[in-house]
Order: structure tokens, then sequence, then C-alpha cells
């Protein structure tokens, strides 16, 4: 496209800058694209765009941390319930363990203990021998429950 096919006003409306690029680039009618501007970057821009870019790699490793605490905050949360949902089973263990009739249940089917007076009996299987005493460290309502 040469000069003459712009129309006069299009020129006559643009600074001169303007008027010169778009003699050496004029807008295609069939298109009707204007040339590109190209983006200036200013000395403030660039030292602002510096100093964004520096803050960010700077805070890279303190929110990493922050993470990793929150993770292990988290972590501590999970084991200190887990510590009280035992500590509640060994307190609720401790009251039971007041009561009396509960200790007589446990001495008779944990450690075969009877009263004054009352006889105690003994399975012997056929071979002889008398089974092997278990101890008492499973739990102890489970073999009250089996009497």
């Amino acid at each position: 496209m040469s000069r003459r096919d712009q129309p006069r006003d299009v020129l006559r409306d643009q600074p001169k800058k303007a008027r010169r690029r778009l003699r050496a680039n004029p807008v295609d009618p069939i298109l009707e694209e204007a040339p590109r501007a190209r983006i200036r970057v200013t000395g403030r821009a660039a030292i602002l765009l510096a100093l964004v870019a520096i803050l960010i790699v700077a805070s890279v490793y303190p929110v990493r941390l922050y993470f990793r605490q929150e993770a292990r905050l988290a972590a501590a949360a999970q084991v200190t319930a887990e510590l009280q949902a035992r500590h509640d089973a060994l307190t609720s263990q401790v009251v039971r363990l007041e009561d009396p009739d509960y200790l007589e249940q446990l001495a008779r089917a944990c450690l075969g203990m009877v009263r004054r007076g009352e006889t105690a009996f003994v399975v012997i299987p056929k071979n002889g021998r008398p089974p092997e005493p278990t101890p008492c460290t499973a739990n102890p309502d489970e073999l009250i429950a089996a009497e």
C-alpha cells in the first residue's frame, strides 16, 4: 500500500510520529489492523519489577516454613487427641478398679481366687496336665463376661 491508498483524513488526525509510522506501515484495509505499539519499560518500572521479584524470592522460604509448621501442629493435635482418648480410658478404668465388686470379679477371673468357705474346682484335661495359666493382660471385661 502506498501513501496514496491511505485516506488523507487518517493522516491528518494523527500526531507527527504516528503519521510517519502510518506512512511506513499503513493500515491494511482488508484486515483493518493497526500496527502494534511496543511496550516500553521505564527505569522506575524496571526497579519496581526487580523489587517485586526479590520480595517473591525472599518470601518462598518463610512460606514453606509456615506450611511445615502447620503440618507439625496438625500432627501434634492428632497425637494430643489420641493421648486424651487413652487418658480418658485409663481414668474410667481407675474408677472401675476402685469398685470392690469389680475387683472381686477380676480376682476370680484372672487369678482363680475363691472366697473362704467356697470350693474351687479345676477341670484337668485328659492328658493329665492342667492348662497353662494365662495372665490377665487382656481386656479383663472379656474374661468377666465369659463366666
